[in-house]
């Protein structure tokens, strides 16, 4: 608020008759003139001392208005409290207390008056009904203060702060607008940076400080954490709002590390938490926890430093079909859909016991039956061909001859059927003499 002039700009007060013309000092202009003003010829004297009388006379009528305001200089009886003596003029709280004020000191906190010995009461700004901040009432400017009834308070009226809704309006022209209402936009619907500080329970502070009023859904904040959280469900609390649990962008509970330290998280408020919306954090660690965490941005740098060896997990690549077949690769992974491919990978695998009449099938992979042929010879059949290129037949139990495959077999390039032959010859009875005949058989399915 501009200081007070000490004088009034007094003119031409006293009636007085020009001696040589008889014209009078101060002479109303006529209404054309009023309305046209002057042109291109100069002011008459009388006409402009009319104009400035006038002046005088209007500051002076409201200099008038403004005294009949009963005024006060408070006394501060405690840090930030302020007495205000009228005499007694103010008898209740009530809608007619209307009053000028000047304040001894700046302050340093939120605001209390007692006016005539009526009691404390908070004074807060008229628009938006806040609680004063250190050094927002100074001890040089006059306040005009009133007493609302609805809110039981008493509020300074010098200017009207655009509300929240006004301002993020935006449409209207009439309000003021303070550094505290944009930082109150700037809080509740932008990014705000900090430094965090704690591990676990991790605490910010906001420039402006954030007020709990405007920690509302949809708050975001970019943060800085110096520190990795070292257990799960860490928390934050920004300017004292309370601390609220920070989680992964699905809403999961964060582990131990998902935090990493030097990361710099976006967080937003859920009113009950604070979610990971984004991270930078570009380390080898975010591959850690066993692959457990949901929170951690994993970037390329990291899935190079991360491949996966015999010793940790990490990123693998998978082998191709030719490579499965040839396999002689040793740093990339064969998938299940390749592993037909893979020369060392049996295709059939079948189990028969040949002491009995009726040879018996004990236990088949893609063989379906088994039938005696000849003196010492059984054959397993297959309901599909597999291609006998590179392919082995490994008779089983120590009673069977290894490698004993008919001439015509391993020509062929598929077949439906292999035949075995024992070491021994028939009993006689249809039986073949080895309990247990095992078959395997390698390469790929026609």
């Amino acid at each position: 608020m501009a200081t007070r002039p000490t004088e009034f700009p007094r003119w031409a007060t006293v009636p007085t008759a020009d001696p040589t013309y008889g014209v009078t000092n101060v002479v109303e202009p006529t209404e054309q003139r009023k309305d046209t003003g002057w042109l291109v010829e100069y002011p008459t004297a009388n006409v402009q001392n009319w104009h400035m009388n006038l002046t005088y006379l209007w500051i002076a009528y409201l200099d008038e208005i403004r005294q009949s305001i009963p005024f006060a200089i408070a006394a501060e009886t405690s840090s930030n409290q302020y007495a205000f003596d009228f005499g007694g003029y103010f008898t209740a709280y009530d809608d007619e207390m209307f009053f000028r004020a000047r304040f001894p000191t700046n302050n340093s906190g939120s605001v209390q008056c007692n006016v005539d010995g009526l009691g404390l009461k908070d004074l807060v700004d008229n628009g938006q009904a806040q609680q004063y901040i250190g050094g927002e009432i100074e001890l040089s400017k006059e306040y005009l203060i009133a007493y609302s009834v609805g809110s039981g308070n008493l509020r300074t009226i010098n200017r009207v702060s655009a509300t929240d809704a006004v301002l993020l309006a935006g449409v209207a022209k009439t309000f003021d607008i303070t550094p505290y209402d944009l930082s109150r936009v700037i809080q509740r619907h932008s990014y705000v940076f900090a430094n965090t500080s704690g591990t676990d329970t991790y605490t910010a502070s906001l420039t402006p400080n954030l007020v709990a009023g405007n920690l509302v859904n949809g708050s975001t904040f970019h943060l800085y954490f110096s520190n990795a959280n070292t257990a799960s469900s860490p928390t934050l609390n920004i300017d004292g709002t309370g601390s609220y649990e920070i989680q992964s962008f699905e809403g999961t509970t964060l582990i131990a590390g998902d935090i990493p330290a030097a990361s710099r998280i976006t967080v937003t408020f859920t009113d009950t938490h604070y979610k990971i919306i984004s991270m930078v954090c570009d380390k080898t660690g975010t591959l850690t926890n066993g692959g457990a965490s949901k929170s951690i941005a994993v970037t390329p740098f990291s899935l190079a430093q991360r491949t996966a060896t015999t010793e940790r997990t990490g990123i693998a690549e998978l082998a191709t079909n030719a490579e499965v077949q040839t396999g002689t690769d040793t740093a990339r992974v064969s998938p299940v859909s390749s592993m037909s491919h893979h020369k060392l990978i049996p295709k059939a695998i079948a189990s028969a016991d040949g002491r009995v009449a009726a040879l018996a099938l004990n236990y088949g992979v893609n063989i379906d039956s088994v039938d005696h042929i000849s003196s010492g010879v059984i054959r397993f059949n297959a309901a599909s061909g597999i291609t006998i290129n590179n392919h082995i037949e490994i008779p089983g139990s120590g009673r069977i001859e290894n490698g004993k495959n008919t001439t015509a077999q391993i020509g062929a390039r598929t077949s439906t059927a292999w035949n075995v032959e024992t070491s021994q010859t028939d009993l006689g009875n249809g039986e073949v003499d080895a309990s247990h005949v095992t078959i395997a058989v390698f390469g790929n399915f026609a």
